[in-house]
């Protein structure tokens, strides 16, 4: 009896080990197929820096894993249940990873200020730049019309006869961020 129980027990944990080696695999799929997408999409320029489009491929990448799964995973699991939990939960984990992926890695460079200051100092390496002279060194003026497009293409605000206005969106946005800002003991910039 103790042998039957003891070779059930080393089934069912070889079961598990397999349901979650197929699900390491989905969530991985979903990883390969962004990469494979976004590099391709950047050779080709249809993405550049943070934008809509690399969020849809994102969501392009959990879908097509998921079908993936759907259509050819079915028998590899150790159950119908877990199939489907891995075939739903794999990609939308995914997703919150690649989500951590773009906020620190591609939105990271894009936004950020700080690398932008250090940047212009690189370029004037080997020279030294006095303190009240460095708001004319640093690109100031490009990250800010960088930031000017970006809130008129996502409509937060907009240019009637050429004059700044900040539209609904917008409000609610400042609304969202000040409420946020609150919550995590944060000041914007």
């Amino acid at each position: 009896m103790s042998q039957l129980l003891r070779l059930s027990v080393e089934d069912h944990t070889l079961s598990i080990v397999s349901d979650l080696c197929w699900y390491g695999a989905v969530f991985l799929a979903a990883w390969v197929v962004y990469i494979l997408a976004y590099v391709v999409a950047a050779r080709l320029r249809w993405v550049k820096n943070v934008n809509r489009r690399v969020v849809i491929m994102a969501n392009l990448s959990a879908l097509i894993t998921g079908v993936l799964s759907w259509l050819l995973l079915g028998t590899q699991f150790s159950s119908p249940n877990t199939w489907w939990i891995a075939t739903v939960t794999a990609p939308i984990a995914f997703l919150g990873f690649c989500a951590i992926f773009i906020f620190m890695g591609p939105a990271n460079v894009d936004r950020s200020v700080s690398f932008s200051i250090l940047l212009a100092l690189k370029d004037h390496e080997g020279k030294t730049i006095p303190r009240d002279q460095l708001i004319d060194v640093v690109p100031f003026e490009r990250i800010f019309q960088k930031r000017l497009q970006e809130l008129i293409q996502y409509g937060l605000i907009a240019l009637p006869d050429d004059r700044i206005q900040i539209t609904p969106q917008g409000k609610r946005t400042i609304r969202f961020f000040r409420w946020l800002g609150r919550l995590l003991n944060v000041d914007p910039q």
